[in-house]
């Protein structure tokens, strides 16, 4: 697979402590330009990352350090990082790293070059680290981040995620790190114009769905203690139906 991943960091991620990191697809910022998440040209999107990175911490989590950890993905050109520094930096918005990722045209090596953009970030992190990705409500990029929970979180094995990404022979040598059992503990997407999931399918349950920026900031800053997606929910299935149950998404 031929990609190019580049990647800026301006903080290290945090190795002590409990830290909550927030991992954000720009492609979900250009996409929230409706009347409803914009007011005067300025993007709320951007302030509830503001939020995220700078509201001091509700009582269950008092420990928390500030800022907190946000990471930028983007399945973009390097070459487009200076429009969007531009577009950030105007909104008053600082964060941890990011990450523009090239792949070919191919869909396959999209869905493989971002997912090995988020896994190394997650990888790096400290294992008691816990994870909230904002995603976009593209099909191929909800795939992404429902692949990236189950490996990380030691449901797929190594064999099943290479076939889960569509890993052919000549990418054997890609490096995929070891299933850690990290907490990827909220997906969230922009509500789709239409179901991406058949109401019958359980990985339903893996996404949290908002409708504009004030329920996105209420389920970031103040989100429920418990697991939102049970890692015992899914130690009963056999991983290789897990795909199928995703493979919806490529229909699309």
């Amino acid at each position: 697979m031929k990609h190019n991943i580049n990647r800026r960091v301006f903080e290290p991620p945090p190795q002590r402590g409990f830290a909550r990191h927030l991992l954000c697809d720009i492609g979900t910022i250009s996409e929230q330009s409706g009347a409803a998440v914009f007011s005067q040209g300025e993007c709320k999107l951007l302030q509830v990352l503001g939020q995220w990175r700078w509201q001091p911490p509700p009582p269950v989590y008092r420990h928390e350090q500030l800022p907190r950890p946000l990471h930028l993905i983007s399945a973009s050109a390097s070459r487009w990082r200076h429009d969007v520094e531009e577009h950030l930096l105007a909104a008053s918005l600082d964060w941890s790293c990011d990450t523009f990722c090239t792949p070919t045209t191919q869909a396959v090596d999209m869905i493989a070059c971002k997912s090995l953009a988020l896994l190394h970030i997650i990888e790096q992190s400290a294992a008691s680290a816990q994870f909230f990705i904002v995603g976009t409500a593209n099909p191929h990029d909800v795939y992404v981040l429902l692949g990236v929970q189950m490996f990380s979180r030691g449901i797929f094995s190594v064999s099943a995620y290479r076939r889960f990404l569509h890993l052919r022979h000549e990418h054997g040598m890609l490096p995929l790190p070891a299933p850690s059992n990290k907490n990827i503990a909220m997906l969230l997407i922009p509500r789709p114009e239409r179901q991406l999931l058949s109401a019958s399918n359980p990985l339903n349950h893996c996404l949290t769905v908002f409708d504009d920026a004030a329920k996105i900031t209420a389920l970031l800053l103040n989100p429920p203690t418990a697991d939102s997606e049970p890692r015992h929910r899914w130690q009963h299935r056999n991983e290789y139906d897990i795909i199928d149950f995703a493979s919806e998404l490529l229909d699309l």
